[in-house]
């Protein structure tokens, strides 16, 4: 924030300096102004449109601002807007990754895998790593078992049945997300990933999902399916959700939509429960990726 050290006539000398005020949504988030009153820089925002407002006190002919492109201007009133927009730095998908599971680098052991530091990675004992058609992969085993992490897991025991592999701590900011996951399914009836189960209340409850149901695809929250999926092929599926919308994209194009739903967040998601069959590479991004991305996931193929 610029500051002005001279005095002020309404202000007083010691608080001549608290003359400048950035606001966002109506919210103070930084001033230099009023003693004793200093936020933190930080408020909580929903996804969405929100106003901002900079109050700029009387202030030194040399003030100057700096804009996100690194362009320094004079902060006067032909400096105030620019006749060109400022040019931010594009962004990558790497950027907002927040797991990338590489089974290339599985020792096929079960138990916790250090694959990525981002989050907990879990194996189960039924789960192998194997090539197939060429990729490796984590292949999921047709039997049960009852051992999570730390001992028996409460949600397998309470009907989400087999669940090779499982993701915990997922560090989500912002409630939005886009999973992405290359699959092969032997038999055209699962989950490809979701989390679902009871609470220690009884209650029962399912975050966002895909899951395969006589070999076509539906995916939510959202009654959102498309293609035939045929049973023994290598296939790339993106399940891209936002408050506001949700889309599903199949083998880098965009099948199906729906409405959005503010309840996303998720630190946790179970892959492949109750369904034989392969996973070669799994993505999650703290945003929602263009169609361009997503079509980029397809086109590089998996690890």
């Amino acid at each position: 924030m610029p500051t002005r050290s001279a005095s002020s006539k309404h202000l007083g000398k010691f608080r001549s300096v608290y003359q400048n005020q950035l606001r966002l949504g109506g919210e103070v988030v930084v001033q230099q102004g009023v003693p004793g009153r200093m936020p933190s820089g930080r408020i909580g925002l929903k996804a969405g449109w929100h106003p901002l407002s900079l109050r700029l006190g009387s202030s030194p002919a040399g003030l100057t601002v700096t804009h996100p492109d690194g362009q320094t201007v004079a902060l006067g009133a032909d400096g105030l807007k620019r006749a060109a927009g400022v040019a931010f730095p594009a962004r990558s998908p790497a950027a907002d990754l927040i797991a990338a599971i590489d089974f290339t680098q599985w020792d096929g052991k079960p138990g916790f895998a250090a694959l990525d530091e981002r989050c907990r990675v879990w194996f189960a004992d039924f789960a192998r790593r194997e090539k197939v058609d060429g990729r490796m992969a984590m292949v999921s085993q047709p039997f049960a078992t009852t051992e999570g992490p730390g001992g028996v897991d409460i949600n397998m025991t309470r009907g989400t049945g087999r669940v090779p592999l499982k993701l915990q701590q997922l560090n989500m900011l912002d409630p939005e997300f886009s999973v992405g996951l290359w699959f092969r399914s032997e038999t055209g009836d699962g989950q490809l990933f979701g989390k679902q189960g009871l609470t220690a209340f009884g209650k029962r409850y399912r975050t966002v999902w895909a899951e395969l149901r006589n070999n076509q695809l539906h995916a939510g929250p959202g009654a959102l399916e498309d293609v035939e999926i045929k049973p023994g092929t290598w296939h790339h599926v993106v399940l891209a959700a936002t408050p506001n919308r949700i889309a599903l994209y199949l083998d880098g194009r965009p099948v199906s939509s729906a409405p959005g739903t503010p309840d996303l967040a998720t630190d946790a998601l179970d892959i492949l429960a109750d369904h034989p069959g392969a996973i070669a590479g799994l993505t999650i991004h703290n945003r929602e990726l263009t169609p361009a991305e997503i079509r980029s996931l397809f086109e590089k193929g998996p690890p």
